[in-house]
């Protein structure tokens, strides 16, 4: 039985080519990391939901989701919270764990002023 794994949540677009920096952060970490434990799911109008994401993790006990959005909206206050309650229904043994964020992340904070810093004269 596989212990943990991550699974990072996005927005989902129609648009082809928005989903190409989020494939190539998918894979980077996959390389870096275990390719069996990390996996992307989408909340809109892209593939895999994270509903469907969530039912093929059968072997996993704990389940850490980390939303990929700049601010705790609607999709992660009350998207994300629906989608994990209606599994836990079914899954009471696999725990999950709804992460902050990533624009929460203080982190973050620091990947952006070192972008910024670069372009500030």
């Amino acid at each position: 039985m596989k212990k943990t794994c991550l699974v990072i949540v996005s927005h989902g677009s129609k648009n082809k080519a928005w989903l190409k920096p989020i494939n190539n952060l998918v894979y980077f970490l996959k390389r870096k990391h275990s390719k069996n434990k990390i996996f992307v799911a989408y909340l809109e109008n892209t593939k895999p939901g994270l509903d469907s994401i969530l039912s093929s993790l059968n072997n996993i006990k704990t389940i850490n989701i980390l939303p990929l959005f700049i601010s705790c909206g609607n999709h992660v206050k009350k998207d994300i919270r629906k989608i994990i309650l209606s599994y836990r229904k079914c899954h009471k043994n696999t725990t999950i764990n709804l992460l902050p964020s990533v624009g929460e992340n203080p982190d973050f904070q620091i990947l952006v002023e070192r972008i910024a810093k670069k372009h500030i004269c």
